[in-house]
């Protein structure tokens, strides 16, 4: 049995300090290239590379929940064409939208922010699919790191050694280094 394991929440900002606008709705799909022109993405729907096409259930199986948040769950899931393995993050939107504080654009950026990031030690998005009609949930299917947290590992073993640690240290320098 893995442990569960929490996650932050989705209503914070992607962080890429633009303030820009970016599209105003989750739904239908936008492309990334229009959000950065500001256009309306209800007019883009047909020419989304941003979210994934067909229904999420269609193309994947969800197994064990390895994690949870406040507003969102995290599954192993099973890609049924190829078998392989990846994490998906199931973002229920309804509660988000009763916020009034909540904007949908953040998530929009978010999703563009994430699909550019190529790092060896920052976790890819594979795909993401848009909320449907008979469900206000937002898919992201992300490469599956199998392990344990840094935070338990730390826990369990009492102390890191300065070179045990050195290893560890670089790695998170140098994702920080990458994203900002």
């Amino acid at each position: 049995m893995s442990s569960k394991r929490k996650f932050d929440s989705v209503e914070g900002d992607a962080g890429d300090g633009s303030g820009e606008e970016v599209g105003s709705s989750l739904t239908p799909p936008t492309s990334s290239a229009a959000l950065e022109r500001g256009q309306n993405p209800a007019t883009l729907h047909k020419r989304s590379d941003q979210f994934q096409q067909g229904r999420f259930f269609d193309q994947y199986s969800i197994k064990e929940e390895i994690g949870q948040g406040a507003f969102s769950t995290v599954s192993i899931c099973i890609e049924k064409s190829s078998g392989k393995t990846y994490a998906c993050k199931a973002v229920n939107l309804r509660p988000l939208r009763l916020n009034p504080g909540f904007q949908e654009q953040r998530l929009l950026r978010e999703v563009r922010n994430m699909t550019h990031l190529q790092h060896p030690n920052v976790v890819k998005l594979m795909s993401v699919f848009a909320p449907d009609a008979a469900d206000d949930t937002m898919r992201y299917v992300l490469e599956y790191v199998d392990g344990s947290e840094l935070f338990d590992s730390i826990l369990a073993r009492g102390k890191y050694s300065e070179s045990d640690a050195r290893p560890i240290f670089r790695q998170i320098a140098s994702a920080l280094a990458y994203l900002h």
